[in-house]
């Protein structure tokens, strides 16, 4: 922010009026974020046999825009990975996943109450697999 007079954040009763946040940074806008993918495919017997791995890599960001340390998603890396076969006929598909291989903690959301002074975290989720079937008729 160039300019930003806001109300004094509530929950800190050290703080009244309003009070200037120049120079802090947007909630969730983080500096630079990155995401990228590769996938390959194979004819089988069977059906397409596909493999695809991705990856988000991020800088820190805020979730408030008092920017307290308290309420700041550090820089991080996930990743995630797929494999799927395919009926030639596309009427069937297996898919097997990992995703958020890394298993990083990543905050989703941060806030805190006004009212009890606790925070509440949001989190996406940590790694985590499994298979999915699709079939179409």
């Amino acid at each position: 922010y160039t300019y930003f007079l806001a109300a004094s954040d509530p929950s800190d009763p050290a703080q009244s009026g309003n009070v200037q946040l120049k120079g802090n940074t947007l909630p969730q806008a983080p500096a630079w974020s990155v995401t990228a993918g590769l996938e390959k495919a194979w004819s089988t017997p069977i059906g397409k046999l596909t493999a695809r791995v991705q990856t988000k890599a991020q800088a820190k960001s805020n979730f408030s825009f008092y920017n307290y340390a308290d309420t700041e998603q550090k820089a991080y890396m996930t990743g995630d990975f797929y494999l799927t076969l395919a009926s030639d006929s596309d009427t069937w598909k297996v898919t097997g996943f990992i995703r958020n291989f890394t298993d990083k903690l990543v905050f989703r959301d941060m806030e805190e109450s006004q009212y009890t002074g606790a925070y509440g975290y949001g989190f996406f989720p940590p790694r985590t697999f499994g298979a999915r079937f699709e079939y179409k008729w």
